[in-house]
């Protein structure tokens, strides 16, 4: 979401990230089986240098379509920048469950560089999916990544007028602007899977969300952007903290729900987040140590020593120490 200048209004730009170069290319959905699309994309893309684009588009894999059960030639080109450039795509708004077929695309490409974005509506502390007795529901699933508000988003119409909107259209480029600002931060030190990653283990998990087998939760812009230093968050002293976070063993030390004992290397563990409607933790972790590897998600565990210490250091500030059942959220720096 970048700039742009309602006719009569004042210069000011409008938009998450006003400052950001915006390009376009139209996308034919109706033969999306077309190796020219799948060129075209590619060469704006190069051309241009971007960053992040966003595809709040999509095409269902059907018989009419047999070339792409087999070979999506968009999925090609995406694929081949996946070093270089994020892609955000919306959901889709049939109000399905996308946790099995790849039949809605190319929001559920399984690449590392395609973010799949759902629609969630205004309500501030119980967020659901848009859907109920609006004409559009917010597709789920676990081939969703995260979601936004998706519910009445000023947009822009046919005809160059502008209204609002509502979809997952309306809730992924929110998460296109969030990934541009973070491109923008880290220019040079941030790959396009490093940027969904922290998207997603960024997000907020919730209660109202936890049954639609999300990735991650509601997106946080301000924990996302946050990423020079790590970040604490404590029960008993609800304000983030930034510092340094010392375990004082190499692994994180957990029970499961059917008891069993789970250990995390602390080099991996990139958030822990607190599920306050169940007392449990949800923990966001790298399959490997290096932050560009798979992201994975375990939830609904526990401490198995709840009362152990461990050190936390302020930025500019005195180390203190706390409890392990004191905190509320932990998310590692981005670097």
């Amino acid at each position: 979401m970048g700039s742009f200048f309602p006719q009569g209004a004042s210069r000011l730009p409008i938009g998450l990230n006003p400052y950001a170069q915006v390009a376009s290319l139209e996308i034919d959905v109706v033969d999306p089986s077309t190796d020219k699309i799948a060129t075209d994309m590619k060469n704006m893309v190069q051309e241009r240098l971007l960053k992040v684009v966003n595809m709040s588009f999509g095409y269902i894999m059907t018989a009419q379509n047999p070339d792409l059960q087999l070979r999506d030639p968009l999925e090609e080109p995406i694929a081949a920048l996946s070093n270089a450039t994020l892609f955000v795509a919306a959901a889709g708004n049939a109000g399905i469950d996308k946790s099995y077929l790849c039949d809605i695309r190319p929001a559920c490409f399984d690449l590392p560089n395609v973010i799949s974005v759902a629609a969630l509506d205004r309500n501030a502390s119980k967020p659901a999916f848009v859907g109920g007795d609006q004409r559009l529901r917010s597709n789920y699933g676990n081939r969703v990544h995260v979601a936004a508000i998706g519910q009445d988003v000023f947009s822009a119409l046919v005809g160059g007028r502008f209204g609002r909107l509502t979809g997952t259209s309306q809730a992924a480029p929110q998460v296109t602007a969030l990934a541009s600002l973070l491109f923008s931060k880290y220019p040079n030190d941030l790959r396009p899977i490093e940027a969904k990653n922290r998207i997603i283990y960024c997000s907020d998990m919730m209660q109202s969300l936890e049954d639609k087998v999300f990735s991650g939760g509601r997106i946080n812009a301000d924990c996302a952007l946050d990423g020079d230093v790590a970040r604490l968050r404590l029960k008993v002293e609800n304000t983030p903290q930034k510092g340094k976070f010392d375990f004082l063993t190499q692994t994180l030390q957990m029970l499961d729900q059917d008891e069993r004992e789970l250990d995390y290397p602390v080099r991996n563990i990139r958030s822990l987040q607190h599920n306050a409607w169940d007392d449990s933790y949800t923990i966001f972790y790298n399959s490997q140590s290096n932050r560009d590897s798979t992201l994975l998600r375990v939830s609904r565990l526990k401490f198995r020593n709840p009362g152990a210490i461990v050190k936390f250091t302020p930025a500019g500030g005195v180390a203190g120490t706390s409890t392990l059942n004191n905190i509320a959220q932990y998310v590692s720096s981005l670097k």
